[in-house]
């Protein structure tokens, strides 16, 4: 069986993402840090400096919801998951992709851990985008509505492309592509 998966690619759609660079893990901009009840509403534009640096203090270092990477559940599950992957990944399953939603943004984020790929595609039902922040294992992220689309190439290469949303009556258009075949060879390397 080792032989056989080792040849096929891992696909793990999920709503909770492992990685992120958005606010559900502790990403806050300016605007989050002084008009913090934007986050519950767009137009509750009240000045709330220093308790808006509070919140997000406190979302970042242990998050009393369950829905933030801090929170003691959030973070027994992407143990939990990690090391699953891990073990998928000793067996020989690689490369790893792990979609998922939460975060109303797009990423693309690699991973070292398992060889994992992240994907982050959570604003694609709603038009309502969160803030998203950059790391150095970014590959692409954009607080903007859209989706992803992997293809399955008959030569075995596998494309990502990222499609975001223009408008009412416009066609949706590619932002970002890449080879993930590619790509887990870097990571692996």
């Amino acid at each position: 069986r080792h032989g056989a998966l080792s040849k096929r690619w891992v696909v793990v759609a999920a709503h909770h993402p492992l990685q992120s660079h958005g606010p559900h893990n502790g990403f806050a901009d300016l605007k989050a840090h002084l008009f913090p009840l934007t986050d519950l509403h767009e137009s509750f534009w009240l000045p709330l400096p220093v308790i808006g640096s509070i919140v997000m203090l406190v979302r970042w270092i242990h998050s009393p919801n369950s829905e933030d990477f801090s929170s003691p559940r959030y973070k027994h599950m992407r143990t939990t998951l990690q090391g699953a992957l891990k073990e998928v990944a000793e067996v020989g399953a690689v490369p790893i992709v792990y979609a998922a939603g939460h975060d109303h943004s797009l990423q693309v984020i690699t991973g070292t851990e398992a060889n994992a790929i992240y994907l982050v595609s959570g604003s694609g039902s709603k038009s309502e985008t969160t803030r998203v922040g950059h790391s150095d294992s970014t590959l692409f992220a954009h607080s903007h509505p859209g989706f992803m689309v992997m293809d399955f190439v008959r030569n075995g290469n596998v494309r990502l492309a990222v499609i975001e949303a223009t408008g009412r009556g416009s066609r949706p258009k590619e932002v970002y592509s890449i080879f993930l075949n590619e790509m887990s060879l870097k990571i692996i390397n």
